[in-house]
């Protein structure tokens, strides 16, 4: 079977079924990716305006939805990043919830919400939520503020200026960050957590960071586990004795690190 397109330019539902991966990248507007437990993907078009949106699903079940689906992911966001011409859209898809979601826009909002596999959200100036979702999560944004809530699952993200927020039980934690504010509200101990930061801050809480094990490299930064610091040049090492529950490692120029204890009724 040929690949389907689509050309969108106002209100439309369209219904695919064998749908076995999402990737929708817009340039601006608001888009929502809802899991549910229907075996059909419905995707439902509020409004477009200015450039069309195009849908695309071929023969393995790849289904591709945005405001360009030829280029590949890496390749829309060097086109569209500093693109100014009109391209918004609001629009809903639900797709079932062992789908993986790849959901990048330019400008605007995103949600994605509920699914059960792995995920990805780029962003680089618009805002994005992403909540209940099980499974790894990979994240991207330039100066867009993330939100990710009730996450179970690994969690890799690059950050430049933007403020990223999560809450969830993480196994395993690697954030990288230029400027920007990291705060982690871990509901079970995480396996390991990685830190990088040039002058960002990041902000830790674990149910019991005295079982934190952490070691902090760097120029000028500030590394603080359950009210012990460490500072300076070179590397540190403080916290629980090995093998520890959290292993941390912090690389930052002059960020801080604070590694807290989850408030008592949080537990």
């Amino acid at each position: 079977m040929a690949t389907e397109r689509w050309t969108v330019t106002g209100p439309q539902t369209i219904e695919l079924d064998g749908v076995s991966a999402l990737s929708v990248r817009c340039v601006d507007g608001r888009v929502d990716v809802v899991a549910h437990d229907e075996p059909v993907t419905r995707i439902e078009v509020h409004s477009v305006d200015g450039r069309p949106l195009e849908v695309s699903l071929d023969d393995d079940g790849r289904l591709v939805v945005g405001h360009e689906t030829l280029s590949g992911w890496k390749a829309f966001f060097e086109n569209f990043s500093d693109f100014t011409g009109r391209a918004r859209a609001d629009l809903q898809v639900a797709v079932p919830r062992g789908t993986p979601v790849s959901l990048g826009m330019v400008r605007g909002e995103a949600l994605l919400a509920g699914t059960s596999a792995k995920a990805r959200v780029h962003t680089v100036s618009g805002s994005a939520l992403v909540t209940d979702v099980h499974g790894p999560l990979d994240v991207n944004t330039v100066s867009g503020e993330v939100t990710v809530r009730d996450l179970r699952g690994d969690i890799h993200a690059n950050s430049v200026s933007a403020d990223l927020t999560v809450t969830g039980v993480v196994p395993a934690v690697d954030i990288s960050t230029v400027s920007g504010t990291v705060t982690l509200d871990l509901h079970e101990q995480p396996r390991t957590v990685r830190c990088n930061a040039v002058s960002g801050s990041f902000v830790i809480r674990v149910p019991d960071p005295g079982t934190v094990r952490a070691k902090l490299t760097g120029v000028g930064g500030r590394l603080v586990v359950g009210g012990v610091e460490a500072s300076g040049f070179g590397t540190k090492t403080l916290g629980a004795a090995a093998p520890a529950a959290t292993t941390l490692e912090a690389n930052v120029v002059t960020g801080d690190v604070t590694v807290l204890g989850a408030p008592a009724g949080a537990r």
